[in-house]
């Protein structure tokens, strides 16, 4: 019964990955065959090179994680592996929004300052100034904040405590909705 709820993920590990590169035991030709697997998952998403890439590049950070990053995280504090995360899956949508890989090379220079303007130039400055509301919304509800809050209150020996907490998990998705809906509106989106 547990087989008919299976991701895509887990069944190219059991069904293609395991069969083809299970019993390896060369660093290298493991690599191969779970970059191969990670391009074929990004094929599945969509027939072009962009998704192929796309599932490569999550196929390499996968790679780094299994070698060596995944411990060096271990002993870090969580935000640097958000913050690794929210990078990886960012940067990785630019190979599904641009079809040309030189857009994608083009644009991946510019983002981290190579392409010949620097990393942050008086229009960044306008556009930071123009939308901190939006991004400083956007780092406070992308955290979380209210999950640390709801375990401190759970904590707690009262049925207040209890009370508040299923109160608080009740409304507040639709008051962050309410807030970035009144604060669109206002922009004139």
């Amino acid at each position: 019964m547990n087989r008919w709820n299976v991701t895509l993920t887990n069944w190219m590990k059991d069904y293609f990955y395991q069969n083809v590169a299970g019993n390896k035991k060369d660093v290298s030709q493991k690599t191969l065959w779970t970059l191969i697997t990670w391009g074929l998952i990004g094929l599945w998403y969509g027939p072009d090179w962009s998704f192929v890439l796309w599932g490569i590049w999550l196929g390499v950070f996968y790679i780094l994680e299994k070698l060596f990053l995944g411990k060096l995280l271990a002993v870090l504090p969580r935000v640097f592996g958000w913050c690794l995360v929210m990078l990886v899956i960012s940067v990785g949508w630019l190979f599904l929004a641009l079809n040309e890989l030189t857009d994608v090379w083009a644009y991946f220079l510019t983002l981290f300052g190579a392409g010949g303007r620097g990393l942050m130039d008086r229009r960044f400055f306008t556009l930071v100034m123009e939308y901190y509301p939006t991004i400083a919304l956007g780092i406070l509800f992308s955290v979380p904040l209210l999950s640390g809050v709801l375990k401190r209150l759970e904590t707690g020996r009262g049925g207040l405590a209890i009370a508040l907490t299923r109160l608080l998990e009740k409304i507040y998705p639709p008051i962050c909705l309410l807030a970035s809906l009144t604060y669109l509106i206002g922009r004139g989106w």
